[in-house]
């Protein structure tokens, strides 16, 4: 059988691209994900036993953080919403979201203070509280944390 070099034959009828069984596919590999909320600190990532890698400040166009019990990010066109990009393993994804049923994964693309972009995974919620009351504390802790970390103070507060 003619088989071209990109390809290897594997047992049975089955034939796999040489370049996909070279994929680094492993339980450590890492990839960008943008936080909006409290865990775009890093400390309190590490304090979870997550190591937060290549840590950027970022922003993402056509979204924006709304702060209601906790951080949401919107689709909004004309917004901006600014955060922290890190890089993690699925592994410890995993573990930060292991009990909140209510989010899901969903690609967006970030923009580094220096123009790179980069895709990215947010968590967002599957139905977000709009007309959550406003948690002050949350609030104040985030307030804090985006003032340490340099973010424009671009943020809408539910009502």
């Amino acid at each position: 059988m003619d088989v071209p070099h990109t390809l290897h034959w594997l047992a049975g009828d089955q034939l796999m691209r040489q370049d996909l069984l070279n994929e680094d596919n492993h339980s450590e590999r890492t990839f960008a994900v943008f936080f909006y909320g409290l865990n775009m600190d890093a400390d309190l990532l590490a304090s979870r036993n997550v190591v937060p890698r290549d840590a950027r400040v970022v922003f993402i166009d056509g979204s924006m953080v709304m702060l209601g019990e906790k951080a949401m990010l919107l689709r909004s066109p004309n917004a901006r919403a600014y955060g922290m990009l890190f890089r993690l393993t699925h592994r410890e994804m995993d573990k930060l979201y292991k009990d909140l049923d209510d989010y899901r994964a969903e690609p967006f693309l970030a923009v580094c203070s220096n123009g790179e972009t980069i895709a990215v995974i947010s968590m967002v919620h599957i139905n977000p509280p709009l007309y959550s009351n406003q948690n002050p504390e949350y609030a104040s802790r985030w307030n804090a944390l985006a003032l340490r970390l340099g973010l424009p103070s671009a943020v809408s507060i539910a009502f």
